[in-house]
């Protein structure tokens, strides 16, 4: 194989994927009860407080691109 043909096969080649986990990063707050439920641990995309019952809002953490620190 020559190294024309390598560099043609890998950019001709469909791009690996790399399984990513679909659960979000950071956890569900209520701001009122000072509630928190990692993200990971509900299945849910708006769980309710166990506390009160309201809607609980997602934070990520910091270190993520869409940080809502």
């Amino acid at each position: 194989m020559t190294l024309v043909t390598t560099i043609k096969s890998l950019l001709l080649s469909p791009a690996s994927t790399v399984k990513r986990d679909e659960q979000p990063i950071g956890a569900y707050w209520c701001y009122d009860c000072s509630e928190r439920i990692a993200a990971k641990d509900t299945e849910t995309d708006s769980p309710p407080c166990p506390s009160c019952g309201d809607a609980m809002e997602l934070e990520r953490s910091a270190g993520t691109a869409s940080c809502a620190c």
